[in-house]
């Protein structure tokens, strides 16, 4: 294996169960915030009346000073050592959000019966979920639009039709839930999905609009059902009876999509056949974080975000694309090359590329124009640079000081006929406490972030911070997630995009004097539409409208409980429309911004693109060889041994 930099070691060794609190990343912490109960953490706390918030919700409190010694009349308290308390909506004043858990637990009951492949919901089953008079339209529409035929998809959407609430009382309910589910016949591993994202409190009832998502894989290639996703929009009125019931269903959207691939599912997990037959398979890779945060001491650097990167490049000339794999502190860093029966051998070790430093982005690219690819580590305080002999071999070439890099981006920003390189630096802090990534600062304007750099390559594998004089400083203080580079105004040269988390992102536009002289960076997100002020983590360019022109798909969070909350009245209820849109506009999730001879457009709504969960990266790729552009989202969070413990 290969160390690259000085491991410097506790003179205690840490606890095997480590302490929840360190464990947790303070940098995390405002982001999961954002999401699961967004600006409710910026100012409008969920505490009891009179109560002092912690600093950080999610920390267990620092104890406080010992109290004196009861007197000797006064029988000894032990005070309890147990969690601290979650905020209870139902006693915070948000019956919006008391309303929805509620409402949510019977949703969860019908989505349980819906679940079943053997019987469809029957009158008895529904009875408690549905109140008397109960009235909808088919919730699958009799009147439906192809959108879509080819050797991969199907796909229909509802046509525009009046409403027609024919199925009445349980039984009708029960009549339109079979309906509903009938393209779902034959199928197996059936799951179905409500999630409530908006919630109205009327006088006596309640109104909710509801996001359903039903899906089942076909049992084989000739049971002749084809796996099938339906996926549909719903606004339920409900009692206000405990528990709430079912007064109607309005479809607002349905949308039906089939796989009609012959073969099966359109992709298949095959890590196993993969990569399982190297030995780092079996005794590293199959373990999740938590397993090594319980081994490994924590000046290692074992940060249990999960954010480490990989990249895909030819290592060794055969045509076959290879996949380097970054890794947490204190496990070694994965090349595994491809052969030719499609499985793949760890030959980290043999190419010196077994890195043991936490790593969190990595790119295969050619730096000095031989041919061969090189590789580019962003290591947790070290930006390292190894070149590839073409062979599969490297040679670590460049250090240079990297602290907290998050994600590498190279482009001839000069054009001078060889790659420069981006970093970006998600936190501000220089210090070693793994603990301290600082706090974004504002909440949705963060302007106390990390320092990104550009990187010129003089060649001679010379690597120069040249990030000042290209003109990126003035806006170069925001928590950067990923950034990408792109010609997006057709003059020759590559421009640049920065995603940035709690606020603003960066377009940086490269220019040039009359005279010739720069390259020159000016940020021109705001005349360009270009801001997307929001949670931003990855970016994309792409033109999937085939029109010429570069656009941009940025990937963000979409928050079910942001979206109830900061369209509640009382929420930040002091604050200015243009404030609260502000945090409105941050729960609503990914954007597509659409290229022209003017300003981007955002088209985010019109294409269905904004609901891409907690999403993590995006790709604009043709996944079905049709000549369109089709998009790829990756996303999710955490998952640790118990549900509720990050």
């Amino acid at each position: 294996m290969t160390p690259i930099m000085p491991r410097r070691h506790r003179k205690r060794s840490r606890p095997p169960e480590p302490d929840p609190a360190r464990g947790r990343r303070r940098w995390l912490v405002p982001s999961l915030l954002g999401v699961i109960v967004l600006a409710v953490v910026v100012g409008l706390a969920l505490q009891r009346p009179g109560a002092d918030p912690p600093a950080n919700a999610l920390e267990t409190p620092e104890p406080t000073a010992s109290p004196e010694p009861p007197r000797a009349t006064e029988p000894a308290v032990i005070a309890s050592t147990g969690p601290p308390r979650l905020p209870d909506p139902a006693t915070d004043g948000w019956k919006s959000e008391a309303l929805h858990d509620a409402t949510t637990a019977q949703l969860k009951k019908l989505a349980h019966l819906l679940s079943a492949t053997e019987t469809s919901p029957d009158s008895a089953s529904l009875e408690k979920i549905v109140a008397p008079g109960f009235h909808c339209s088919p919730l699958r529409p009799e009147k439906l639009e192809e959108i879509r035929r080819d050797a991969m998809f199907a796909v229909h959407r509802a046509a525009p039709e009046p409403s027609d609430p024919r199925h009445r009382g349980v039984t009708g309910f029960a009549e339109a839930l079979d309906e509903l589910m009938g393209p779902l016949d034959g199928t197996t591993r059936r799951h179905v999905k409500f999630k409530q994202y908006r919630i109205d409190e009327q006088n006596g009832s309640a109104l909710t609009t509801i996001r359903l998502e039903a899906s089942g894989l076909a049992p084989g290639a000739s049971s002749g059902a084809p796996s099938t996703q339906i996926n549909a929009t719903w606004q339920c009125r409900w009692s206000r009876a405990t528990p709430p019931r079912l007064q109607s269903v309005t479809v607002v959207d349905y949308e039906q999509c089939a796989l009609r691939l012959p073969d099966g599912p359109l992709l298949v997990e095959c890590t196993p056949s993969v990569i399982g037959a190297n030995d780092c398979y079996r005794q590293q890779l199959i373990f999740g974080v938590t397993h090594w945060l319980r081994r490994f001491e924590y000046l290692l650097g074992v940060l249990g975000d999960g954010h480490h990167g990989l990249a895909v490049g030819d290592v060794n000339g055969d045509g076959l694309d290879d996949v380097y794999l970054c890794q947490p502190a204190g496990l070694p860093n994965r090349l595994f090359v491809q052969n030719a029966d499609g499985t793949a051998t760890d030959t980290s070790a043999r190419a010196g590329v077994d890195v043991l430093d936490e790593t969190r982005a990595a790119l295969l690219v050619d730096l000095d124009n031989d041919g061969a690819q090189d590789l580019v580590l962003a290591a947790l305080r070290k930006l390292l640079i190894f070149a590839g002999d073409g062979g599969g071999g490297f040679t670590l070439k460049t250090e240079l000081d990297g602290r907290f890099q998050f994600s590498l981006a190279a482009g001839d920003y000069d054009v001078d006929g060889d790659l420069d390189l981006h970093a970006c630096n998600y936190s501000p802090t220089e210090s070693d406490d793994l603990d301290r990534f600082g706090r974004p600062v504002p909440f949705d304007n963060a302007t106390n972030g990390g320092r990104n750099v550009l990187l010129r390559n003089d060649g001679d594998w010379t690597f120069t911070d040249v990030t000042d004089e290209a003109g990126l400083t003035p806006t170069n203080n925001r928590w950067s997630y990923a950034a990408a580079w792109e010609d997006y105004d057709d003059d020759g040269d590559p421009d640049l995009y920065v995603a940035n988390d709690f606020g603003h992102n960066n377009l940086y536009r490269n220019d040039r004097g009359p005279d010739g002289s720069g390259p020159r960076f000016t940020d021109v997100a705001v005349e360009a539409n270009a801001v997307d002020a929001n949670f931003g983590m990855s970016v994309s360019w792409g033109d999937p409208n085939r029109d010429g022109r570069m656009d941009l798909y940025i990937s963000n969070m979409f928050s079910a409980a942001g979206n109830r909350v900061t369209f509640q009245k009382q929420f930040r209820s002091g604050d200015a429309d243009r404030d609260v849109a502000i945090f409105q506009r941050m729960a609503r999730g990914n954007t597509l911004l659409l290229g022209g001879d003017g300003p981007f457009r955002d088209a985010s709504p019109e294409a269905g693109t904004t609901m891409g969960r907690w999403s993590w990266a995006s790709l604009f790729a043709d996944v079905d060889n049709d000549g369109w552009e089709d998009l790829l989202v990756t996303n999710g969070f955490l998952t640790n041994e118990l549900k509720d413990d990050l």
